[in-house]
């Protein structure tokens, strides 16, 4: 039995039955409601907002992929130290963003306190 029913004997068929007992209050559920609401538009503003951020680093990533491809093709990489090190930072960074991106467990775990800390996270619809 559920807070607010009792068992009342029904008049008719003698049977017992749940029936709506001490009435909620009205207050209380409003202000519950409103409570709920606020967080679910507090929610879907962080997505929003999100979202955009991620496409902002997907026009990066791709800017990255087309001047990199390009410098390969020139043969301006080859064995350069210089460049060697920062490649593999940006790769490091990459790597990172990509786990982020598409959802792997740990992100997951670290999107639930991002939205507190006010960090970027990005939804799924933006990984590709």
């Amino acid at each position: 039995m559920g807070p607010g029913f009792v068992r009342v004997k029904d008049p008719s068929t003698g049977a017992c039955i749940l029936a709506a007992g001490v009435m909620a209050d009205p207050v209380a559920s409003v202000e519950k409601i409103v409570k709920i609401g606020l967080k679910i538009k507090e929610a879907v503003d962080t997505v929003r907002q999100n979202e955009e951020v991620c496409l902002e680093i997907r026009k990066s990533v791709l800017r990255y992929s087309t001047m990199l491809s390009q410098l390969q093709q020139r043969g301006v990489m080859n064995n350069s130290s210089v460049m060697s090190g920062a490649l593999e930072d940006l790769a490091e960074t990459l790597e990172r963003a990509l786990k982020l991106v598409t959802g792997s467990r740990p992100a997951r775990r670290r999107a639930k306190s991002a939205v507190l800390s006010r960090r970027v996270t990005c939804p799924s619809s933006c990984a590709g």
